[in-house]
């Protein structure tokens, strides 16, 4: 019913969750975190901030945490995805590909004071929920702050693991944070893992191995 009310337009969607929770009715966690990425995607960060603080302990399942941190991130507000993110753990709340991913999206936003070593920490806490779309961002995060070296364990750890392969976005993100320490050299060589991997480059992939060895 939300989707269908979103899809209808902002207005039909906001009176919409607000009648679903004055008439008390309790939702579950899917439809709470619905309501929240919904009222995010719309621009109402405070009132899907809101809403979230709201919910009681058994409506904050992982889809709605996931849903919270994509709000805030959005509103840039990185120290309430980093806050609830923590919370949901305490509270023990089992962390999924999409939550852990949402927490290192957080990590990879501009603003975030060593985001790197809370990127690290994340995937280490959550080995189980990491997949290969949470171990990109993770590099992404690295090579923010032009962590070469975290950024290429990354990638090889996921080269090696049973998740899945790297995609041509794990490989950008880690030959971009190679341009701070200028290693053209390790640019190129990933170059050619990713060929070798069976992907194609993409312009993405080469034009950061451009502006690596630009830099050198």
């Amino acid at each position: 019913a939300l989707m269908a009310c979103q899809r209808a337009g902002r207005h039909s969607l906001v009176v919409a969750i607000h009648t679903l929770y004055s008439l008390e009715l309790q939702p579950d966690a899917w439809a709470s975190g619905a309501a929240v990425r919904a009222l995010s995607q719309l621009g109402q960060h405070g009132r899907a901030f809101a809403l979230y603080e709201s919910l009681e302990p058994s409506q904050r399942g992982a889809h709605a945490v996931s849903a919270a941190l994509n709000a805030a991130t959005r509103a840039r507000r990185w120290d309430l995805a980093a806050a609830w993110y923590d919370d949901a753990k305490r509270q023990g709340v089992t962390v999924d590909a999409h939550m852990l991913d949402a927490a290192l999206r957080a990590c990879a936003a501009h603003g975030v004071q060593k985001r790197w070593r809370r990127a690290l920490r994340l995937v280490r806490e959550a080995p189980e929920a990491a997949d290969a779309r949470c171990f990109t961002s993770a590099i992404r995060a690295c090579a923010a702050d032009g962590r070469w070296r975290e950024a290429l364990g990354l990638l090889r750890r996921l080269e090696l693991s049973n998740v899945s392969a790297p995609s041509a976005h794990a490989y950008s993100a880690a030959i971009s944070a190679l341009r701070p320490s200028a290693k053209w050299r390790t640019a190129v060589a990933l170059l050619g893992r990713m060929r070798s991997s069976g992907l194609a480059l993409d312009a993405h992939c080469v034009g950061a191995a451009l502006e690596v060895c630009a830099a050198a």
